[in-house]
């Protein structure tokens, strides 16, 4: 409900007034709640925090990097939480900062769950940090585009193309041509398949292309 980018595999976790808790034996915690849609949830700080414990690194930071881009949370939120959060003993809080550290100062949120999975990629890789969402312009200021990722030093954009891509040739190709004629960069354009299932060689060809210009 929150849009947060987690498979909701496991059991649904619901929480019932205190009275009914207690009468129930159930555990009674407090929690920070919004409402969606009319309905009552935990709020996107507290669902981060809950998802934590039960989440593995790499499937936290899809969900913080889809909560930053829905606007929901800040990462200032959760570093002023964790404090507190460490001092009640909660369970996570560890993992939290891990997946925090990992984030470069000042990054964009990725704009889908595979350039999330594509930045992770890459750090494996040993590459180092792409910008994210990188937005190009025109000498004057003229906006031509907002590419994916880019290493800017080594003068290379990169496009991913998920599969709700299909269909969307003509304008990807004419988006990649206008930032090319701006920028004289090269693109590198990835698909769900070459991400998620041939990360090695995803990596073989970015090295490529990053790795001499950028020593």
């Amino acid at each position: 409900m929150l849009g947060l980018d987690v498979d909701c595999d496991g059991e649904l976790e619901i929480t019932v007034p205190r009275t009914a808790a207690h009468r129930r034996g159930a555990r009674v915690r407090s929690i920070q709640v919004d409402e969606v849609s009319g309905l009552r949830v935990t709020c996107a700080l507290q669902t981060l925090i809950d998802l934590a414990a039960a989440l593995t690194d790499d499937q936290r930071e899809w969900a913080l990097e889809s909560a930053l881009r829905w606007r929901v949370v800040t990462t200032a939120e959760l570093q002023l939480a964790l404090p507190e959060l460490s001092r009640r003993r909660t369970p996570g809080v560890g993992r939290i900062r891990r997946v925090l550290a990992l984030r470069p100062v000042g990054a964009r949120p990725t704009e889908s769950r595979l350039e999330s999975i594509f930045i992770q990629v890459c750090r494996r890789g040993g590459l180092p940090d792409p910008q994210r969402q990188v937005v190009v312009r025109l000498a004057d200021g003229t906006f031509v585009a907002r590419v994916d990722a880019a290493w800017l030093n080594a003068g290379l954009f990169v496009e991913i193309d998920g599969r709700q891509h299909d269909g969307q040739a003509p304008y990807d190709a004419t988006r990649q041509t206008a930032v090319v004629a701006a920028t004289r960069w090269l693109c590198a354009r990835f698909t769900w398949d070459d991400v998620v299932l041939h990360p090695q060689a995803t990596i073989r060809r970015l090295r490529q292309l990053v790795v001499p210009a950028a020593a």
